[in-house]
């Protein structure tokens, strides 16, 4: 049993398999705020999990490392708003396990290459 919240105040994600990404970019959560809950009630014999992720500001970039283009990410993120996650499991019986995860964060960025074949 398991409940999942997920919450962005801007999100890219930018992929290119031919191995030619340029990106620029700005993001900007000025006060708006992101605010996830993720709550579960569970009774006996289950195995729980309940989770939260808030983030203000998020981008992901992928591209190939053996591709002949270039992978050029430049982005700004700026972020005035509030960033709050959080999770409750309320157990009414006896049950195998309980996992509870809260994260929040401000801005978050991740470029990855990876050569094509490899895990």
């Amino acid at each position: 049993m398991s409940a999942d919240a997920r919450g962005a105040g801007n999100s890219i994600v930018a992929t290119d398999l031919g191995g030619n990404l340029k990106l620029t970019s700005n993001q900007i959560n000025d006060g708006g705020g992101v605010d996830v809950v993720a709550n579960i009630t569970a009774g006996d014999g289950n195995t729980v999990y309940a989770g939260s992720d808030a983030v203000g500001n998020s981008i992901r970039s992928y591209t190939c490392a053996n591709c002949t283009g270039p992978m050029i990410s430049t982005n700004n993120q700026a972020n005035a708003g509030s960033i709050s996650a959080s999770t409750t499991a309320t157990i009414t019986g006896t049950v195998a396990s309980v996992t509870g995860v809260a994260n929040a964060t401000g801005n978050s960025a991740i470029y990855y290459v990876r050569k094509p074949g490899l895990n």
